[in-house]
């Protein structure tokens, strides 16, 4: 994964990558992660390791951010959902297990099907594209402000219809 994300800041001289992580409180771990990106040749100027925050701060963060960059062989569920919810596109591809797509099923359902890739290459290719692309801070932009009315009615965002989904289950359950 750090070589695909570096072969992208490889390519994308203008952009710098945060990663927000508990585990980043210790200096020790953030100099390990230097260390592995140094190896592929990005600098700790492309990097910004932060530790761990109070959930609200740590959603802020995505005001910062342009494009997430899904993480594999096991990728996101609740920080897909809330990049997205913050109106942050989750860049991903298809996995080989469960685990490995949950990221896929909530961008195609949340209209979002473009950010999901074929594969790595094509994850790889595509990141450079959109962060290189000139039209994409504007385009970014005009997602972020309408992606949470754009989703709301989506089943991944659909509160009742899950209630009312699990209720039915329960009482399957209670029949016997």
């Amino acid at each position: 994964m750090i070589e695909s994300w570096s072969k992208i800041l490889s390519k994308c001289p203008a952009a710098k990558l945060i990663i927000r992580n508990s585990d980043l409180t210790s200096e020790n771990n953030k100099t390990y992660l230097f260390e592995i990106f140094n190896k592929h040749h990005i600098g700790r100027d492309r990097l910004e390791l932060l530790g761990g925050a109070e959930h609200y701060q740590f959603l802020k963060t995505y005001a910062r951010i342009d494009i997430a960059l899904d993480s594999f062989p096991y990728n996101g569920g609740t920080t897909t959902t809330e990049a997205i919810w913050q109106g942050v596109p989750v860049v991903t591809f298809d996995g080989d297990r469960w685990a490995s797509r949950t990221s896929k099923t909530l961008l195609i359902d949340t209209h979002l099907s473009q950010y999901v890739r074929k594969n790595l290459d094509d994850y790889i290719s595509f990141s450079i594209d959109l962060a290189n692309d000139p039209k994409s801070p504007e385009i970014l932009r005009a997602m972020r402000l309408n992606m949470r009315k754009n989703i709301r009615n989506s089943t991944v965002y659909n509160a009742a219809a899950l209630a009312k989904c699990m209720e039915y289950e329960y009482c399957k359950i209670l029949e016997g």
